[in-house]
């Protein structure tokens, strides 16, 4: 099934460069029907970052702008990046018309030149799947995040049906019931269409193997953390195999959490040491209130309760044994500094941390410290 070494072709850049580009009036039609179905953004959003607001986010391959847009509308402060000359010049019309401020850059995500540590979350939407090395380029986009941020992967298994009996059964399956590819029928393109891109990435070595599972065992060797996969198929199917049967999913989401503790293995930028010390991010102002949350026994209590999971006021004066009015009190100047978010859950406010793993590190480090005081 899969080509011998003598039959691969080498990768085509300008070719796919120019394949995007003349498909890009076509997909910002596309784009623009489907920003009106685009509420999933912000579901799907709020499961990694709940509660976060302004958020610093890349969008890495943007097409036409359909996340970048997206998120835009939310809020967020949006940096999108594209290769293609034509689709970024589509979604920058698209984003003109939706009356939002996107920096769109054109850049290769082979070799972005984005800055390190400046994102809250960065989003690779069907992009991994159209690079040469794509592992290497994850590894150089992953450091884009801030500690703390997020890495989200949408992609799929697209042309693995050119190297994967299983694979080349499912796609066979398809074939049959709708009279074109899965994929051509899911970017609403025509089958010659799939078949020139197919000729151009299906023997990318992003395509021949059983993702996620190499991009998630490269971010666990980062250092990220909570790495999750979703299967995110609109048609289910299975096939029986000799363990019973199996699952072949297409589509799938990938979402990793830069940790501070990976700062040894995604080095430099804003959030690197030298960084910090000569060009803090924050006034020594900013940073004194925040640490002026952290002054009171009680809010550093607060916060190790909530790590517990998230509470309304009465449980937590409850457990730490303050009167309500205190309780909410103290949870009100965390919440001012940004360490704990609220929201409204029938007649109660349910409070939570904000960024688990910044604040675990944040008491961590501040227990070093201590420890290690003369």
């Amino acid at each position: 099934m899969e080509p011998a070494p003598s039959e691969r072709r080498t990768f085509d850049r300008q070719g796919l460069i120019a394949f995007w580009d003349r498909m890009a009036p076509s997909y910002a039609d596309y784009t623009r029907m489907y920003l009106g179905r685009n509420r999933w953004v912000d579901e799907r959003l709020q499961v990694i970052l709940p509660g976060m607001r302004n958020l610093r986010i890349a969008d890495i391959g943007t097409g036409c702008g359909f996340l970048a847009v997206s998120y835009a509308q939310l809020g967020h402060e949006v940096t999108a990046t594209e290769i293609s000359r034509g689709m970024l010049e589509q979604a920058r019309g698209i984003a003109e018309e939706n009356n939002v401020d996107i920096d769109f850059v054109e850049d290769d995500a082979c070799d972005t030149h984005l800055e390190e540590g400046s994102y809250d979350l960065v989003v690779l939407r069907d992009v991994l799947c159209n690079l040469p090395d794509h592992l290497p380029a994850l590894c150089r986009l992953a450091s884009l995040v801030r500690p703390g941020g997020f890495l989200m992967v949408s992609d799929g298994r697209y042309f693995l049906h050119r190297h994967d009996p299983a694979y080349a059964r499912r796609d066979a399956y398809f074939r049959m019931k709708y009279g074109t590819s899965e994929y051509a029928r899911m970017l609403q393109i025509r089958q010659s269409d799939f078949e020139e891109l197919e000729s151009l990435v299906g023997d990318l070595g992003a395509n021949s193997s059983r993702r996620p599972f190499p991009e998630a065992e490269a971010l666990f060797g980062l250092g990220m953390n909570n790495i999750r996969m979703r299967a995110d198929d609109r048609d289910d199917y299975a096939s029986l195999t000799e363990q019973g049967p199996c699952r072949f999913p297409l589509r799938f989401t990938l979402t990793a959490q830069r940790t501070y503790q990976s700062e040894r293995f995604l080095s430099g930028g804003k959030n690197s040491k030298s960084f910090l010390f000569s060009n803090p991010i924050q006034s020594p102002e900013a940073l004194g209130e925040q640490f002026e949350a952290l002054s009171s026994p009680e809010r550093v209590r607060i916060l190790m309760h909530l790590g517990k999971g998230p509470s309304s006021v009465r449980p937590v004066a409850e457990a730490l044994g303050l009167s309500e009015n205190k309780a909410s009190y103290h949870l009100g100047i965390l919440r001012e500094a940004g360490l704990v978010t609220a929201h409204r859950s029938g007649r109660e406010v349910v409070y939570g941390i904000k960024d688990e793993s910044a604040v675990e590190s944040l008491l961590g480090i501040m227990s070093d410290v201590y420890d290690h005081r003369r």
